[in-house]
């Protein structure tokens, strides 16, 4: 029996999120070693994760049906383009195929979480896990929109010359220009990319003040709402 149901443990539903992205980034180094196979691998357990979290939001069918489209969309172009292996124009239709579908994915859920977040009425673990949850889906949206902009621009990113794969690198330029971090390995060098981390660093630094700025809010709304409730109890009770 699988010891962990997401049913049962709805209050806890971006837990198994977070884990799964610590595992994305502790194994990241290993397996996208394996190619675009190494990739698949990771996206689809990140994919499944999410999923999962998404159905104990209990939404409409109509936005889970598109989750699921979207999440199918980027299974199958990446399924193909893994089998193929062939550079022609037809690997490039899927990849951006592939990649659109995956950045479309990633901002709903984004949307999503943040609406789930920002609509609770008290701190809890889980409200700091799901803040914390959304952080790293940015990242990952933004690391696959300079994954898409190096199919139109191969030279859009100035890399190190001990870089294999551009395209793993954006994962690790993306959470270093969310962080601000700025090592300077790898660096935009034309005006849509530099445009771009311009804009992630921007959002890197706003969501951490509202989402800080939000929990600040409710915690002091609640301590007023016990304060007075504690103030207006009645003596004799």
């Amino acid at each position: 029996m699988f010891p962990f149901r997401w049913r049962e443990r709805a209050e806890d539903k971006y837990l198994q999120l977070l884990f799964a992205f610590l595992f994305l980034f502790l194994a990241a180094p290993l397996i996208l070693r394996i190619g675009f196979w190494g990739e698949f691998l990771l996206a689809y357990i990140l994919l499944g994760t999410i999923l999962q979290v998404i159905r104990t939001f209990n939404v409409g069918k109509r936005l889970f049906r598109t989750f699921l489209l979207l999440g199918a969309t980027g299974v199958v172009s990446g399924t193909a383009i893994a089998l193929a292996e062939l550079q022609t124009p037809i690997e490039t239709i899927l990849q951006v195929v592939n990649d659109l579908s995956t950045i479309a994915f990633f901002l709903l859920v984004i949307l999503l979480f943040v609406a789930k977040i920002f609509r609770d009425k008290t701190v809890t673990i889980d409200t700091l896990v799901g803040g914390i949850s959304v952080y790293l889906t940015i990242g990952l949206m933004w690391a696959t929109i300079y994954q898409l902009i190096l199919i139109f621009d191969p030279l859009a990113f100035a890399l190190p010359e001990t870089q294999e794969s551009a395209r793993s690198g954006m994962f690790y330029f993306s959470y270093v220009t969310l962080t601000t971090l700025g090592y300077g390995d790898i660096a935009p060098v034309q005006p849509v990319s530099m445009l771009l981390a311009a804009l992630e660093a921007i959002v890197g630094q706003i969501f951490p003040a509202i989402f800080i700025a939000r929990l600040v809010g409710l915690y002091t709304a609640r301590e007023a709402s016990d304060r007075a409730s504690s103030e207006n109890r009645d003596p004799s009770e």
